[in-house]
């Protein structure tokens, strides 16, 4: 009989030691420091703005070639646009944008910003669910050539930061007529 007792104490024990494991266990966070617990787990290094502008471009890279012309990006804008005009009818409703936005969420995070209803209507519009990209388009393309080299594609060296507006001189425009300026 004592042989049974055992038997039975050691699966409770066992089942004991499990549980302590997943207790043990539980309420860690992504670096294995138990949340709430002593220092705060460090945040994962976080991308510049031009990291993410790079990151983005080169997802228009469709040829691989290490070259984002401007052609690519608007076949590639227009995949996009395309899949996320669940109804067809060549704009985003809000229930649309809401799925587009989650969407761009779950695998961005907050590293890009959220559709825009520029205009009001209601809608968003191919013109506005390109605004994010064309404008990055816009500020890594440094001699306006309308592609964007692996040149302009690699991040600064020694870990210089960028000019925020992609070195075109007081607000962006770089000198090429694109709009007024103060003075004008």
């Amino acid at each position: 009989m004592v042989p049974a007792r055992s038997g039975v104490w050691l699966g409770r024990v066992a089942v004991l030691a499990g549980l302590l494991l997943i207790a043990a266990c539980a309420g860690r966070g992504p670096y294995g420091r138990r949340e709430g617990a002593g220092a705060p787990a460090p945040e994962p290094p976080a991308m510049s703005d031009q990291e993410l502008k790079i990151r983005l471009m080169l997802s228009y890279d469709f040829n691989d070639d290490g070259i984002v012309t401007r052609a690519e990006l608007e076949a590639g804008l227009k995949l996009q646009f395309g899949a996320a005009d669940a109804n067809g009818d060549g704009r985003l409703d809000p229930p649309e944008v809401r799925t587009e936005n989650d969407h761009r969420f779950t695998y961005n995070g907050v590293s890009v910003p959220p559709l825009t209803d520029w205009d009001g209507d209601g809608f968003i519009s191919f013109d506005e669910f390109a605004t994010t990209a064309r404008a990055a388009f816009a500020l890594l393309d440094r001699d306006y050539n309308g592609k964007l080299t692996p040149d302009e594609l690699r991040l600064p060296q020694n870990g210089a930061a960028a000019p925020a507006n992609g070195g075109r001189g007081q607000n962006g425009r770089g000198g090429r007529g694109q709009g007024r300026g103060r003075g004008d």
